[in-house]
Protein backbone atom coordinates (compact mmCIF):
# COMPACT_ATOMS: atom_id res chain seq x y z
CA UNK A 1 0.00 0.00 0.00
CA UNK A 2 1.37 3.59 -0.93
CA UNK A 3 -1.17 5.88 0.33
CA UNK A 4 -4.10 7.61 -0.90
CA UNK A 5 -3.16 10.27 -3.37
CA UNK A 6 -3.39 13.21 -0.40
CA UNK A 7 -1.12 10.82 1.80
CA UNK A 8 1.58 11.19 -1.20
CA UNK A 9 1.08 14.88 -1.25
CA UNK A 10 1.72 15.33 1.96
CA UNK A 11 4.66 13.62 2.28
CA UNK A 12 6.13 15.15 -1.03
CA UNK A 13 5.29 18.87 0.97
CA UNK A 14 6.87 17.63 4.25
CA UNK A 15 10.38 16.82 1.79
CA UNK A 16 10.24 19.57 0.37
CA UNK A 17 9.98 21.82 3.60
CA UNK A 18 13.17 19.55 4.96
CA UNK A 19 14.62 20.16 1.68
CA UNK A 20 13.78 23.55 1.40
CA UNK A 21 15.32 24.06 5.11
CA UNK A 22 18.50 22.47 4.64
CA UNK A 23 18.83 24.65 1.17
CA UNK A 24 18.89 27.64 3.83
CA UNK A 25 21.52 26.21 6.12
CA UNK A 26 23.52 25.29 2.96
CA UNK A 27 23.64 29.09 1.33
CA UNK A 28 23.93 30.18 4.72
CA UNK A 29 26.93 27.85 5.78
CA UNK A 30 28.36 28.88 2.10
CA UNK A 31 28.41 32.29 2.64
CA UNK A 32 30.50 32.37 6.17
CA UNK A 33 32.70 30.03 4.91
CA UNK A 34 36.06 31.92 5.55
CA UNK A 35 39.62 29.91 4.04
CA UNK A 36 37.77 26.95 3.44
CA UNK A 37 39.67 23.52 2.63
CA UNK A 38 40.37 21.97 -0.62
CA UNK A 39 39.65 18.29 -0.24
CA UNK A 40 41.17 17.68 -3.04
CA UNK A 41 43.63 14.97 -2.97
CA UNK A 42 45.84 12.87 -5.40
CA UNK A 43 42.87 10.55 -5.61
CA UNK A 44 41.43 12.79 -7.98
CA UNK A 45 44.08 12.78 -10.39
CA UNK A 46 42.66 9.45 -12.41
CA UNK A 47 38.97 11.40 -12.59
CA UNK A 48 38.49 13.35 -16.00
CA UNK A 49 35.87 15.98 -16.42
CA UNK A 50 32.76 14.24 -18.17
CA UNK A 51 29.94 17.02 -19.03
CA UNK A 52 27.95 14.08 -19.98
CA UNK A 53 27.58 12.47 -16.77
CA UNK A 54 25.48 15.67 -15.59
CA UNK A 55 22.22 14.11 -16.26
CA UNK A 56 22.88 11.22 -14.06
CA UNK A 57 24.44 13.42 -11.57
CA UNK A 58 20.91 15.78 -11.53
CA UNK A 59 18.81 12.34 -11.42
CA UNK A 60 18.45 11.74 -7.33
CA UNK A 61 16.32 14.98 -7.26
CA UNK A 62 13.06 13.51 -9.61
CA UNK A 63 13.86 10.18 -8.56
CA UNK A 64 14.04 11.08 -5.00
CA UNK A 65 10.87 12.74 -5.18
CA UNK A 66 8.80 9.76 -6.86
CA UNK A 67 10.18 7.89 -4.01
CA UNK A 68 9.20 9.02 -1.35
CA UNK A 69 5.37 9.98 -2.78
CA UNK A 70 5.63 6.25 -2.94
CA UNK A 71 6.54 5.30 0.46
CA UNK A 72 4.34 3.33 2.96
CA UNK A 73 3.87 5.77 5.79
CA UNK A 74 6.13 4.20 8.06
CA UNK A 75 8.82 3.98 5.37
CA UNK A 76 8.80 7.69 5.20
CA UNK A 77 8.76 8.31 8.87
CA UNK A 78 11.92 6.17 8.96
CA UNK A 79 13.25 8.45 5.88
CA UNK A 80 12.32 11.69 7.54
CA UNK A 81 13.97 11.14 10.53
CA UNK A 82 16.97 9.74 8.93
CA UNK A 83 17.68 12.54 6.64
CA UNK A 84 16.78 15.37 9.63
CA UNK A 85 20.14 13.46 11.47
CA UNK A 86 21.76 13.53 8.34
CA UNK A 87 21.04 16.83 7.62
CA UNK A 88 21.94 17.95 11.50
CA UNK A 89 25.42 16.19 11.06
CA UNK A 90 26.44 18.01 7.77
CA UNK A 91 25.02 22.04 9.11
CA UNK A 92 27.49 20.78 11.27
CA UNK A 93 30.66 20.28 9.34
CA UNK A 94 29.60 22.47 7.19
CA UNK A 95 30.14 24.81 9.34
CA UNK A 96 32.76 23.64 11.34
CA UNK A 97 35.20 22.36 8.97
CA UNK A 98 33.92 24.49 5.51
CA UNK A 99 35.21 22.89 2.80
CA UNK A 100 35.83 24.07 -1.20
CA UNK A 101 35.80 22.06 -4.64
CA UNK A 102 38.81 23.13 -6.77
CA UNK A 103 36.11 22.74 -9.96
CA UNK A 104 37.94 22.22 -13.46
CA UNK A 105 37.67 24.66 -16.37
CA UNK A 106 35.25 23.35 -18.76
CA UNK A 107 36.88 23.94 -22.13
CA UNK A 108 35.11 26.21 -24.46
CA UNK A 109 35.47 24.13 -26.80
CA UNK A 110 33.33 21.41 -25.35
CA UNK A 111 29.39 22.62 -26.46
CA UNK A 112 26.21 21.05 -26.15
CA UNK A 113 23.62 20.84 -23.67
CA UNK A 114 25.62 19.21 -21.12
CA UNK A 115 28.12 21.22 -21.16
CA UNK A 116 25.76 24.35 -21.29
CA UNK A 117 24.29 22.54 -18.13
CA UNK A 118 27.06 22.42 -15.97
CA UNK A 119 28.71 25.34 -16.96
CA UNK A 120 24.84 26.69 -15.19
CA UNK A 121 25.50 24.71 -12.18
CA UNK A 122 29.20 26.11 -11.58
CA UNK A 123 27.32 29.59 -11.92
CA UNK A 124 24.91 29.35 -9.49
CA UNK A 125 26.10 26.69 -7.04
CA UNK A 126 28.92 27.79 -4.78
CA UNK A 127 32.02 25.44 -4.73
CA UNK A 128 31.71 25.52 -1.02
CA UNK A 129 30.58 23.18 1.59
CA UNK A 130 32.39 20.09 -0.32
CA UNK A 131 32.95 17.65 1.88
CA UNK A 132 30.82 15.46 3.20
CA UNK A 133 29.25 15.38 0.24
CA UNK A 134 25.14 15.94 0.58
CA UNK A 135 24.89 14.70 -2.91
CA UNK A 136 26.15 11.40 -1.95
CA UNK A 137 24.36 11.02 1.39
CA UNK A 138 21.08 11.88 -0.21
CA UNK A 139 21.80 9.34 -2.99
CA UNK A 140 22.59 6.55 -0.74
CA UNK A 141 19.10 7.21 1.86
CA UNK A 142 16.90 7.15 -1.62
CA UNK A 143 18.75 3.77 -2.19
CA UNK A 144 18.21 2.80 1.01
CA UNK A 145 14.04 3.76 1.11
CA UNK A 146 14.15 1.52 -2.55
CA UNK A 147 16.13 -1.39 -0.61
CA UNK A 148 13.49 -1.45 2.04
CA UNK A 149 10.44 -1.06 -0.07
CA UNK A 150 10.93 -2.73 -3.70
CA UNK A 151 12.90 -5.86 -3.55
CA UNK A 152 12.95 -5.97 -7.06
CA UNK A 153 14.78 -2.97 -7.55
CA UNK A 154 17.66 -3.52 -5.38
CA UNK A 155 20.26 -4.34 -7.76
CA UNK A 156 19.07 -1.79 -10.54
CA UNK A 157 18.83 0.92 -7.31
CA UNK A 158 22.14 0.09 -6.02
CA UNK A 159 23.67 0.37 -9.58
CA UNK A 160 22.02 3.96 -10.10
CA UNK A 161 23.43 4.74 -6.82
CA UNK A 162 26.67 3.69 -7.73
CA UNK A 163 26.32 5.63 -11.19
CA UNK A 164 25.31 8.73 -9.10
CA UNK A 165 28.34 8.48 -6.43
CA UNK A 166 30.48 8.29 -9.12
CA UNK A 167 29.10 11.77 -10.90
CA UNK A 168 29.61 13.53 -7.98
CA UNK A 169 33.79 13.24 -9.28
CA UNK A 170 33.46 13.36 -12.86
CA UNK A 171 31.15 16.35 -13.33
CA UNK A 172 34.03 18.46 -10.66
CA UNK A 173 31.34 18.85 -8.02
CA UNK A 174 32.81 16.73 -5.54
CA UNK A 175 36.07 15.48 -4.61
CA UNK A 176 36.59 11.60 -3.82
CA UNK A 177 37.24 12.68 -0.45
CA UNK A 178 33.93 14.28 -0.48
CA UNK A 179 31.88 11.28 -1.89
CA UNK A 180 33.65 8.93 0.56
CA UNK A 181 32.81 11.39 3.84
CA UNK A 182 29.11 11.42 2.44
CA UNK A 183 28.84 7.63 2.15
CA UNK A 184 30.59 7.54 5.95
CA UNK A 185 27.98 9.85 7.47
CA UNK A 186 24.92 8.32 5.82
CA UNK A 187 26.15 4.85 6.34
CA UNK A 188 26.95 5.61 10.06
CA UNK A 189 23.17 7.37 10.55
CA UNK A 190 21.80 4.28 8.96
CA UNK A 191 23.76 1.83 11.17
CA UNK A 192 22.94 3.48 14.29
CA UNK A 193 19.29 4.13 13.73
CA UNK A 194 18.96 0.36 12.80
CA UNK A 195 20.51 -0.92 16.07
CA UNK A 196 18.55 1.68 18.30
CA UNK A 197 15.16 0.42 16.61
CA UNK A 198 16.65 -3.29 17.42
CA UNK A 199 17.02 -2.32 21.15
CA UNK A 200 14.46 -3.85 23.43
CA UNK A 201 11.61 -2.33 24.64
CA UNK A 202 12.53 -0.49 28.00
CA UNK A 203 9.25 -1.52 29.17
CA UNK A 204 9.45 -4.58 32.36
CA UNK A 205 7.77 -7.70 32.20
CA UNK A 206 6.06 -8.15 35.77
CA UNK A 207 5.52 -11.75 36.98
CA UNK A 208 1.95 -12.23 38.08
CA UNK A 209 1.23 -12.67 41.97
Amino acid sequence: MTGTPNSRLGQVAITACLLGTFLVVYVVASAAATEPLCTRTVLDDPWPLLPGAVWLYLSPYPLGVAVVSSLPRRLFSAFCGRGVVVGLLHAAAFFLVPTVVARPVIDDAIQGPSAALLRFIYHHDLPTNAAPSAHVSVTILITWTVWQSRPRLRIPAVAWCLGVCATVVLTGQHHVLDAITGAALIAAVLVAADRWQQQPSPTTNHEPS
